[in-house]
C-alpha cells in the first residue's frame, strides 16, 4: 500500500528472503495456531509455551505476545508506541507507558541468553524508536 518508506521494503525483503532460505517458518495469515521456529526458539502460539530444545523457557503472558508479535514479525521495526497498542491494546495516548515495553524486552532478553547462548542480541534496539528482532545469520 502507497505510501510506503524504502526501509520497510528493504525489510520486507529481508523476511522474505530469511522465509525462503528455511531460517522461519511461513507464517500463514491466520498464524493462531501457527508454530514459529527461529533458529533453535520454538514458539507454540496454541499452547502458549516457547521451547529452546525441548526446554521450556516459563514466560509472562505479556513476554510471550510480545515474543510472538516480534517472531511473527521478524526483521520489522516496531515503535514502543505500536507495541504498546498491538501487544497491550492500550488506544490512550495518556495510557502509554514506554518503559513497559523497554523492562519486558529486557526480561526477554535475559531469559532467552539463558537457555540460548549468543542469543542476546535477537532483540534489537532501534534508539530513539523501538524494536527489531532479527534473524540470525
Amino acid at each position: 500500500m502507497k505510501p510506503f518508506s524504502p526501509r520497510e521494503v528493504v525489510l520486507r525483503i529481508k523476511t522474505m528472503m530469511a522465509r525462503y532460505n528455511g531460517l522461519i517458518k511461513p507464517v500463514p495469515k491466520d498464524h493462531s495456531a501457527s508454530e514459529v521456529l527461529i533458529s533453535s526458539i520454538l514458539i507454540n502460539p496454541t499452547s502458549r509455551k516457547v521451547t529452546v530444545e525441548d526446554e521450556e523457557i516459563h514466560m509472562t503472558p505479556k513476554e510471550f505476545d510480545l515474543l510472538f508479535h516480534l517472531a511473527t514479525h521478524a526483521e520489522i521495526a516496531f515503535s514502543r508506541q505500536d507495541l504498546l497498542r498491538i501487544v497491550w491494546k492500550v488506544e490512550h495516548e495518556e495510557d502509554l507507558d514506554y518503559r513497559t515495553v523497554d523492562t519486558h524486552v529486557k526480561r526477554l532478553r535475559d531469559k532467552l541468553s539463558e537457555h540460548v547462548p549468543n542469543r542476546e542480541d535477537l532483540i534489537h534496539t532501534l534508539w530513539g524508536f523501538g524494536y527489531i528482532l532479527r534473524l540470525p545469520h
